[in-house]
């Protein structure tokens, strides 16, 4: 079950920024994301954060079998998705890099790299998560693809 409501009950301010967890752990084959659900069931949510004048951070893995790639092909997939066609990709798992890359205010829906490839992120590392939750103001944990929609 889904809470319509999670989302107008933070009562956030405009402009800052919210870490999103996506579930884009998808197939990628020739070049070519084999089953886009997940993604475009994402998609409202992303929409209605842009509408609120969010700035967004994307978390997701990527992981088949024991590969755990970069998100680097994913990234260039993603933005052919309206609502992410202007999304930066920040490459590598490097802290400093990635908070650099993230005082660009100019940049509103940002993806960081594969989950799965920064130290300590299996081993549910507190130092990891405390990273993570030091990028935004508020989380909106959308683990599932389902998890929420806006309000009909």
């Amino acid at each position: 079950m889904h809470n319509t409501a999670s989302l107008d009950a933070l009562r956030l301010p405009k402009g800052i920024t919210v870490l999103l967890r996506v579930d884009f752990n998808v197939n990628i084959r020739n070049g070519r994301i084999e089953d886009d659900f997940r993604v475009k069931r994402s998609l409202p949510t992303i929409v209605e954060l842009q509408k609120r004048g969010f700035r967004i951070v994307l978390l997701t893995h990527l992981e088949k079998d024991t590969h755990t790639p970069t998100l680097r092909t994913l990234a260039r997939l993603l933005r052919n998705y309206a609502p992410l066609k202007d999304m930066t990709y920040v490459a590598g798992t490097d802290r400093r890099n990635i908070r650099r890359r993230l005082a660009d205010k100019t940049r509103r829906i940002v993806l960081l790299e594969n989950t799965r490839r920064f130290l300590g992120e299996k081993a549910n590392d507190a130092g990891l998560s405390r990273f993570f939750a030091s990028l935004g103001r508020a989380l909106h944990p959308v683990a599932d693809s389902l998890l929420w929609r806006p309000a009909l």
